[in-house]
């Protein structure tokens, strides 16, 4: 066959691939976020993540940060590395780690990192497990019983905690092992023991059944008040001859404050909590103006400076908090629906 021929065959075979590359709406690169620019003066701590105990990478989880008021979550992906820019300086840093594939929360660490310059450091985290329970008296639930847990391991989440408006409670961040956890409520306790797993969601329900014994030294306090107030009107009616007091009428007005904005969920709270405090801010603008503004308003509003809101609104998109939509030369921000509702 004639070269010659051949010759525009060999081309259209070239440039066929390419063009269909072209035509797609978006090639790989693009689906991949860009990484956040550093503020002057901060340095890269990146921070691999191992199982105390196998030394196995931990991958594919969301990673709560929280380091010297530094507030923020990470995701960690088959290099097991989360990164975080910050000043030079000593931090004491937690990480809360939540595996995609469990029911509950899987691994906790704690630790000091000197940071001076890029640095990075291979993090152990230890396992834990996840309860969710309901505080009852009688068969009828108990909001806002203090609920505590005693476990045979000493690291994670191990704070007091209160049944919310359903009598319900979550120890998110327990150690494997056996643990007890009470609940009181007035003068009445109850407990379970319970066994934690790694990446579980127990599910309990505490009775209260047990009676506190009251100490008798709280009586006697009450007992002495009581008498030193009845000995000062007994003063006052001896000794001391008052005019007739004149009845003022007081009347007071509850200002009833109507709030156009968005009711603000449990959830909502427990995101807005692992933002930063400027991140918070814009969040809680948004909320305020009935979910949307413009970046415009925002930055007037909030007295941000133009660069710095930017960095927070780039954050935030990848935190899938809020969305941005471009609309001429205006940038309209408006909270996600998994956000306000859990929507993906």
């Amino acid at each position: 066959m004639d070269a010659k021929k051949i010759l525009p065959f060999i081309i259209l075979l070239v440039i066929a691939p390419i063009g269909a590359v072209a035509q797609q709406p978006f090639a790989p690169s693009e689906k991949i976020t860009p990484p956040i620019p550093p503020e002057e003066g901060e340095v890269l701590l990146e921070i691999e993540l191992r199982d105390a105990a196998t030394k196995v990478l931990i991958t594919n989880a969301h990673v709560e940060i929280s380091a010297n008021g530094i507030e923020t979550i990470r995701y960690a992906g088959e290099n097991g590395i989360v990164d975080l820019y910050a000043r030079p300086g000593s931090y004491r840093i937690t990480l809360k780690i939540d595996r995609i594939s469990t029911e509950g929360k899987d691994y906790w660490a704690q630790t000091t990192i000197d940071l001076q310059r890029d640095k990075k450091e291979i993090v152990s985290a230890l396992p834990v497990g996840s309860v969710r329970g309901e505080v009852l008296k009688s068969g009828k639930i108990i909001p806002n019983a203090k609920v505590g847990f005693s476990c045979s391991g000493s690291y994670g989440e191990l704070k007091d905690v209160q049944t919310d408006e359903f009598g319900v409670f979550e120890g998110k961040y327990l150690p494997i092992g056996n643990c007890r956890i009470s609940g009181r409520a007035d003068n009445l306790v109850g407990n379970k023991s319970v066994q934690i797993e790694q990446g579980k969601l127990k599910e309990i329900k505490i009775d209260l059944s047990g009676e506190v014994e009251q100490s008798r030294g709280v009586y006697y306090i009450i007992l002495i008040i009581v008498l030193a107030v009845l000995g000062f009107f007994a003063y006052k009616l001896k000794f001391e001859k008052q005019p007739p007091q004149k009845i003022i009428k007081r009347i007071i007005v509850q200002k009833i404050v109507s709030t156009k904005g968005i009711s603000v969920t449990a959830r909502m709270r427990d995101l807005m909590e692992t933002l930063s405090e400027s991140e918070a801010q814009v969040v809680q603008f948004l909320i305020d103006n009935k979910g949307s503004a413009t970046q415009a308003k925002i930055m007037h509003s909030t007295g941000i400076p133009k660069a710095s809101l930017s960095r927070y609104i780039d954050k935030l998109e990848q935190k899938k908090i809020i969305e941005t939509t471009k609309i001429g030369k205006v940038n309209k921000v408006k909270l996600s629906k998994w956000f306000l509702r859990g929507e993906k």
